[in-house]
């Protein structure tokens, strides 16, 4: 399974100067590969926060304890680059037909679901869980 990281510019430059270096030293029209290693340092990584606001997460609480099968839902989320931060804004239960261990879209009525969220829900639903 591939892992995708957001990288700092600090490494992203050092691996495209061991590139760079690779490209002037190999005669490019013989040998048309490069080779790139690097390492991946704990710091490198910029790690996300999630924020679960107390409503939502009460909401999620009432819906899972309601449900004697498996739920699903869609959660709006804000994102704010600068910071990596996501915090999930609207709950919408989208019509499912659930059972004890499988959650699936009711097709017949999920188009009409989708068709009555605003623009700006359907740009920021960004959010899946399930019990």
């Amino acid at each position: 399974m591939i892992s995708y990281i957001n990288m700092n510019d600090k490494s992203i430059n050092e691996i495209l100067s061991n590139i760079k270096k690779q490209l002037k030293e190999k005669n490019c029209k013989s040998n048309k590969t490069i080779e790139v290693n690097f390492e991946v340092k704990e710091k490198d990584i910029v790690r996300p926060k999630v924020y679960i606001p107390l409503e939502i997460q009460k909401l999620i609480e009432e819906i899972v304890a309601q449900s004697s099968d498996e739920v699903a839902w869609n959660c709006t989320v804000d994102f704010d680059k600068e910071s990596y931060t996501f915090t999930l804004k609207e709950f919408l239960v989208f019509p499912q037909i659930v059972t004890g261990s499988s959650v699936n879209v009711d097709d017949d009525k999920y188009i009409d679901f989708i068709n009555s969220l605003t623009d700006e829900q359907l740009n920021t639903m960004r959010f899946h869980g399930h019990s």
